[in-house]
């Protein structure tokens, strides 16, 4: 399977093949130290063959577009991964994650990305409403949806544990009547 979003001249998103697992895995290796305090998932991401598996389910989701996955490619190189890790197709909503390579970060990559990912959402999929879900700490991943105009909807205390430590959670959502790309 073949799909691809031009976001720019410099940043493109594509559905991830299988074939892709080796690189998608040498990727978040590279960044298990920059991506541990976030992302749950890093510590169980061990091998080639955890992402392979991973990816096939994400291509079947995009195919029963439960999910649309992307990796983030920036000026012909992998630097990360965003998309909707959630659709629900019952009440038109989706979820927005995504990370990027820490040596790419500070440069509008993600907001880029994700401005993209919205427009995907509510052009081509239909959605109502996204959301994007981050814990309160972190400063970069919540400047995303600020700089896009999300509303901060709630904290949900305590809802997940980061090194050992519960901590906050924060909801932002983004109707398609307050969006205008």
């Amino acid at each position: 399977m073949t799909f691809e979003l031009c976001v720019n001249e410099k940043i493109s998103l594509k559905v991830r093949s299988v074939e892709d697992a080796e690189a998608f895995f040498l990727l978040t290796d590279k960044n298990r130290e920059h991506l541990r305090p976030w992302l749950p998932w890093v510590d169980t991401t061990v091998s080639t063959e955890d992402t392979k598996k991973y990816i096939e389910e994400q291509i079947k989701e995009f195919t029963d577009k439960t999910a649309a996955d992307f990796g983030v490619w920036y000026e012909g190189a992998w630097v990360g991964s965003a998309g909707f890790h959630t659709i629900k197709r019952n009440n038109d909503w989706a979820e927005i994650g995504y990370w990027l390579d820490e040596g790419h970060t500070g440069k509008g990559i993600m907001t880029e990305t994700v401005k993209a990912i919205i427009n995907y959402g509510f052009n081509e999929l239909g959605l109502h409403r996204i959301q994007i879900k981050c814990d309160s700490d972190n400063i970069k991943s919540k400047a995303v949806p600020e700089r896009l105009k999300f509303t901060l909807e709630g904290t949900t205390r305590e809802d997940h544990k980061k090194n050992g430590i519960y901590s906050n959670g924060l909801i932002y959502g983004l109707l398609r009547s307050e969006w205008n790309g």
